[in-house]
């Protein structure tokens, strides 16, 4: 009889049966043990889990040094999250020689996703290969910075504005039909403009002597501003 061992998989027997599942991600295997459409099977899950290296000199071997280096590491949670995706979105361009991405590719590139996802997506997309390109001229892997100079997309001129500010009448309103525990935040957000992170984040003693201090999630630098009579 023969015997087979396969590494990297979790075998269950429930009710007479025979269950496999992908040890790494969790993932039940439905083909037949020992079959090889059950070994093909094991082989995706098993890319997926360990992605084979980009090619040197490509964009997507600039993106892996950026996403292992400190800069990008020493981000918020929320900020290496959102890097990702628009790299996920910029994967089909891994291939791409470093050398290709110039500043005309990177406007074609801008207008191209402009019309496909929105001004916003194009605009976030330049500023994270903007943030990688910094860190491939620090580490040698191209001469400059191709977004540089590169203008971002413009809201159209015709568009209604978006967040308008709050009338005076409004904001009475609104913080006279919150309920107790909302006032605080919502008023601390309408009368200093700091960002919800930062305001969730307050203690009591933040206020002293007539001033409101915190250490800023984006930047971790500690401020201070006066905290007026509202």
């Amino acid at each position: 009889m023969t015997v087979i061992r396969v590494k990297g998989i979790k075998r269950y027997r429930s009710k007479g049966h025979w269950y496999v599942y992908h040890r790494q991600t969790g993932k039940r295997i439905e083909a037949k043990f020992g079959t090889a459409a059950f070994f093909n099977e094991l082989a995706v899950l098993d890319a997926k889990r360990n992605p084979p290296s980009a090619l040197p000199g490509t964009l997507g071997m600039l993106f892996e040094s950026y996403r292992a280096s400190q800069d990008f590491t020493r981000l918020r949670d929320r900020t290496r999250k959102s890097y990702r995706e628009m790299m996920d979105i910029l994967q089909p361009l891994d291939p791409m020689p470093l050398v290709e991405l110039t500043s005309p590719f990177i406007a074609k590139l801008r207008d191209k996703i402009a019309v496909e996802r929105g001004r916003r997506t194009a605009n976030y997309i330049m500023a994270v290969i903007s943030v990688a390109a910094v860190h491939g001229v620090e580490m040698g892997f191209m001469a400059s910075n191709p977004v540089k100079g590169v203008r971002r997309v413009r809201p159209d001129r015709d568009a209604p504005r978006a967040n308008r500010p709050w009338t005076q009448e409004e904001r009475v309103a609104v913080l006279d039909g919150l309920p107790a525990h909302l006032r605080p935040p919502v008023a601390l957000a309408m009368f200093t403009g700091l960002r919800k992170g930062d305001i969730l984040a307050l203690r009591r003693d933040a206020m002293r002597e007539g001033m409101i201090w915190r250490k800023t999630g984006k930047t971790g630098q500690q401020a201070g501003m006066s905290a007026g009579p509202p």
